[in-house]
């Protein structure tokens, strides 16, 4: 595996383990991917909840039609369109503010609108992983790898709305191999 493998979004990838093998330095800190969830994480809420505004807009306007109080149905399915419009909008920002730093080192996770909360988890930590993809991430190109740890404020974390690549998946297992050994950490089982 010693060739580079360009990702489907085009960004560079490079094999964690040969690159730390071939260099000697195993303790530099390297970058395997870095970005926010996709938008396609939350696709229901951003299909499902402007469907249901406008069956309430227009339930709510031909209601008031029947009720000569036309206008009070129009100003309640504005309302209603408006309210789902302002949380769409929040579900945006927040998914934005959340943004996933993945190294050969540690994997953080800063996440925050008006305040921020860094988590970050040491590779040697990992115990195992799991790389997730319901039908629908599938066919919307976009996956989960879900992480086991030993860490006690971090035992589970979990990457969701990442871009379908096993490739990433692998190299994040990788990376927390080689972590392990370089730290000599034994699995146990338990």
């Amino acid at each position: 595996m010693d060739e580079k493998v360009k990702d489907n979004d085009g960004s560079r990838n490079t094999n964690v383990l040969q690159e730390s093998a071939e260099s000697g330095d195993i303790t530099s800190e390297e970058l395997i991917w870095e970005g926010s969830p996709s938008w396609k994480v939350d696709f229901f809420k951003y299909t499902g909840y402007p469907l249901l505004a406008l069956l309430l807009a227009a339930g709510a306007i031909i209601g008031g039609m029947k009720s000569d109080a036309t206008l009070a149905g129009i100003i309640a399915g504005l309302i209603v369109i408006a309210v789902v419009a302002l949380y769409l909008m929040w579900l945006t920002i927040v998914r934005r503010a959340t943004r996933y730093t993945v190294t050969n080192l540690n994997i953080q996770v800063k996440q925050g609108v008006f305040t921020t909360s860094i988590t970050n988890l040491e590779t040697w930590r990992i115990r195992d992983s799991a790389y997730y993809q319901s039908f629908m991430e599938k066919i919307m190109g976009i996956g989960r790898v879900l992480l086991h740890t030993q860490d006690a404020d971090t035992p589970t974390l979990e990457l969701e709305g990442l871009p379908a690549n096993e490739n990433l998946y692998e190299k994040i297992k990788n990376a927390y191999v080689v972590a392990r050994q370089r730290r000599n950490v034994l699995g146990l089982v338990e």
